[in-house]
């Protein structure tokens, strides 16, 4: 591979990795809402599968992009509510969760930038 080949990969991962920092505040979004639907929804199972789903996502991702912290705890957010149905209750498998859950949610914040608008 030359060098020019090797600069084009490399800008179209730095765009992926622009791309999917801008998009982390519509993922905070969506898994703050997933978690008032596991703790007063209806449908509370199928929040929790959703939930894995989008960590599933991020855990691929999230590496190949230097962002190997978030990717870390996606998986083990994966792999928790995975076996959510082996718990007793939502509520007691909510106690476990909620920690891990969160400190996912902290990385994804801590690692986003700020896109905040300034108007001149």
């Amino acid at each position: 591979m030359n060098a020019g080949q090797t600069e084009t990969i490399n800008q179209a991962l730095r765009d992926v990795r622009d791309r999917f920092l801008f998009d982390l505040d519509q993922r905070i979004c969506d898994f703050e809402h997933l978690r008032t639907h596991i703790l007063n929804g209806p449908n509370r199972a199928d929040a929790i599968r959703a939930v894995a789903m989008m960590a599933h996502k991020i855990r691929g991702v999230a590496p190949t992009l230097d962002l190997a912290r978030l990717g870390e705890l996606a998986g083990s957010v994966e792999d928790l509510f995975a076996r959510a149905p082996t718990y007793p209750s939502i509520a007691d498998f909510w106690r476990g969760a909620s920690p891990l859950f969160e400190s996912m949610l902290d990385e994804m914040e801590r690692v986003q930038p700020d896109y905040a608008c300034t108007q001149n």
